[in-house]
């Protein structure tokens, strides 16, 4: 073999070898930069599936025309006692009261107030006296008569609550107890399981 054959063969074996190296590698990167993309792909398919599930399934989930059938009023210790003494020897006053404060509540929904009540030890019916103020300062009374040393449920329709023109902003409700219409002069009241109805 002579030199130039000897150079042309180790030439051809090295820059062969050399493009089919080159050509290979451009093989592997180009695979290397498609299984990124494919595995960026995935993880953004993950992360869209993700945002759609915290997004969207729970408003597909939620009923959008649930009603609500009550709103339970919460009483400090579930419960409003007036404890009254109307002996004319111990105090002058006429009359002893209890406010809950709803905080601007829209009653709009709703059609009756109810709550149960009663006294705690004599048997002697009792009148109480219930005031409802929304925020326009607008102020309404009703009664409930009767009530006795039994536990009993009362429900107030609240178109008796008739100087109230807007029930969508009610602040407070007002329990009290009368010197004319407690027959005992000393007692306590019991009230709770307060809410609106529908």
């Amino acid at each position: 073999m002579q030199k130039k054959d000897v150079y042309n063969y180790l030439a051809q074996t090295y820059l062969s070898e050399n493009k089919d190296n080159r050509i290979a590698k451009l093989i592997n990167s180009k695979k290397k930069k498609n299984k990124i993309k494919r595995l960026y792909l995935i993880i953004s398919g993950f992360v869209v599936i993700l945002l759609a599930t915290a997004l969207f399934i729970p408003k597909v989930l939620s009923k959008p025309n649930a009603q609500i059938f009550s709103y339970n009023i919460n009483l400090p210790g579930d419960t409003i006692r007036l404890n009254y003494n109307f002996s004319p020897d111990i105090n002058t006053v006429d009359r002893l009261g209890y406010t809950v404060n709803l905080n601007s509540l829209n009653a709009n929904n709703f059609k009756f107030l109810e709550l149960s009540a009663k006294k705690q030890k004599t048997p002697q019916a009792i009148t109480l006296r219930i005031d409802m103020q929304n925020s326009r300062k607008e102020l309404a009374t009703s009664y409930i008569a009767n009530i006795n040393n039994k536990r009993q449920n009362f429900k107030l329709d609240l178109s008796e609550f008739n100087k109230i023109k807007d029930f969508s902003s009610i602040d407070k409700i007002i329990f009290t107890v009368e010197r004319w219409n407690a027959n005992a002069e000393k007692d306590t009241l019991i009230i709770d399981n307060l809410s609106f109805a529908k």
